[in-house]
């Protein structure tokens, strides 16, 4: 997994209960299509937008993106479920 940047809990700030969020999928979820405007080629696609929301003031949140390319419904789940449910997450999104 991947660990978001830790920060403090803001004030007034809406709470929620992930503190674990796993992304499965394929190129949509990686984030092809979606580039960084400043990066070099580098793509930030919905589900590390969500992250990043979901890790504001949520110190112990941790994120991993186990999306890949061109892969089917069938093939996300033999090869992304496993590893998804070893992460230990309380929010999947598929």
């Amino acid at each position: 997994m991947t660990a978001q940047k830790k920060e403090e809990p803001v004030p007034g700030a809406m709470q929620h209960p992930w503190h674990r969020f796993v992304a499965l999928g394929d190129s949509f979820t990686e984030g092809v299509g979606d580039p960084i405007p400043q990066g070099q080629g580098g793509l930030r696609g919905w589900a590390d937008r969500v992250a990043e929301e979901l890790s504001q003031g949520q110190p112990e949140f941790s994120y991993a993106n186990l999306a890949i390319r061109g892969l089917r419904l069938q093939q996300i789940l033999d090869q992304q479920l496993g590893p998804a449910l070893a992460a230990a997450p309380d929010l999947v999104t598929l």
